[in-house]
């Protein structure tokens, strides 16, 4: 009897323990939202990126090797690489929201990777795509996302193993249909991070090319700068299978010509709004289509000093003075828009941008800039407000920073570089090129955070 009592109670106890996980992972399953994988704002990051101008873009959208990627039917990878400044992540934004790379029917899953901590992490970009997935595909996420998250809890969204194996086992699910995946700029992601999503993206190529055929396909296309050590990770790839590759740095003189075609009509556009004749709009237009290796971020630069400059040339003399003397060059471009700034209130500002690990707010920005050792409350602090701070970090930053959500940021990845001193020389140049020392901007606002606490 006693024996009997025992198999009885411990069947009972484990049917009991059964019950409890069943139910306990139904309570789980009803509890789990998509919204668990949303973990960075990744539509505002793309959105960051101007619209392509008509007629541009095509030195890609023409290419053989991505008219052959986009036709095809299995999985597929595609690398472009192209220097700064190029219009990559313009080309990016353009794929997306004008649908150039599949069918209405095709799935198309972004990222784009940025040098701070909200998006240069590759599990961050992985719990990006999968949000984007799982919400087009509820299914997918009842049947690859719910399991994911009950084995790992929240040490999922860190866990980049099995963020790659969640994506990929949901992405080629028969019901996924073909999706698309667009990672622009890998060169700012974290370069560990980076090392270890090209190995994955060679993993699944490898796989790809010695598997049958599926009837869906996953494909993706990965943009970057044609850095060497990006190169070289990919390069027992690209020895094996060229067509993966598409060096946009070989198309300069075709994307040359798409830049030729938007100064025509930018200049149209300015000579009739500022009412210039005939032999000024000759020249304006001569001087933008001589200057040598033009990119379209030279080109949005200096298109916003003859803007500004323009507008404040009195006489013919003048006009061509102000036209002949345009910037040649992005970094020449970025000294004379902070030559136009207070150098003291610029220098302030970009300090605390270029040492900060994610986008500030003007808010987070205008209690920075008011912080003194001093302080012992915020009622201490003379604070501007979001909308003053926002017109003084305007006047005193000009083009170089812009403002998009309330968050702000430098214009470009270029704009950091060209400010960023790495080394620590106390020698303090004449000019802004590589004027901030890094370490001094991480030690300022360091100080000023803990003053903040």
């Amino acid at each position: 009897m006693a024996g009997s009592y025992s198999i009885g109670n411990s069947a009972s106890d484990e049917a009991i323990q059964i019950n409890g996980d069943i139910h306990g992972s139904i309570n789980l399953a009803a509890k789990l939202d998509i919204g668990f994988f949303y973990t960075s704002n990744y539509e505002s990051y793309k959105n960051l990126n101007p619209e392509r101008v008509p007629q541009t873009c095509r030195w890609f959208l023409e290419h053989s090797t991505f008219q052959k990627w986009r036709a095809s039917t299995h999985d597929n990878l595609l690398w472009l690489s192209a220097d700064p400044g190029c219009g990559k992540s313009v080309l990016s934004r353009a794929l997306i929201d004008e649908n150039l790379v599949g069918t209405g029917s095709t799935t198309v899953c972004y990222f784009f990777f940025k040098d701070n901590e909200e998006q240069n992490s590759t599990a961050i970009a992985l719990c990006a795509v999968l949000h984007q997935l799982f919400m087009k595909n509820r299914r997918l996420f009842q049947e690859h996302g719910v399991p994911a998250v009950e084995d790992f809890k929240k040490g999922l969204k860190g866990n980049f193993e099995q963020l790659w194996r969640t994506f990929v086992s949901a992405a080629t699910d028969p019901s996924a249909g073909h999706v698309v995946c667009i990672l622009d700029a890998l060169d700012e992601c974290q370069e560990a991070d980076r090392k270890k999503l090209i190995s994955h993206l060679k993993s699944f190529c490898d796989r790809f090319l010695t598997k049958p055929i599926r009837e869906s396909s996953l494909k993706f296309l990965v943009t970057s700068r044609p850095y060497n050590d990006i190169e070289y990770e990919f390069s027992g790839l690209t020895e094996n299978v060229p067509t993966i590759r598409l060096a946009g740095e070989d198309e300069s003189e075709r994307i040359s010509e798409e830049i030729g075609i938007v100064i025509d009509a930018e200049v149209k556009e300015i000579a009739g709004g500022c009412k210039l004749n005939d032999r000024l709009r000759s020249a304006l237009h001569t001087r933008l289509c001589e200057i040598p290796n033009r990119t379209y971020l030279w080109l949005y630069l200096t298109l916003d000093e003859v803007s500004s400059k323009i507008s404040k040339g009195k006489t013919e003399k003048r006009l061509l003075t102000i036209i002949n003397t345009l910037s040649s060059t992005v970094e020449e471009a970025y000294e004379k828009i902070l030559a136009n700034c207070d150098e003291k209130e610029a220098r302030k500002i970009l300090q605390i941008i270029v040492a900060s690990r994610r986008p500030l707010t003007v808010s987070e920005i205008d209690i920075a800039l008011e912080l003194e050792s001093s302080s012992s409350s915020l009622e201490d602090l003379d604070l501007q407000g979001v909308v003053y701070r926002k017109e003084s970090i305007r006047k005193n930053c000009g083009l170089f920073v812009s403002i998009i959500s309330s968050h702000v940021y430098l214009i470009h990845q270029t704009a950091r570089e060209f400010l960023v001193r790495e080394n620590t020389d106390s020698h303090r140049p004449r000019v802004w090129k590589h004027s901030i020392n890094l370490l001094e901007a991480n030690r300022v606002l360091s100080e000023k955070c803990v003053t903040y606490l």
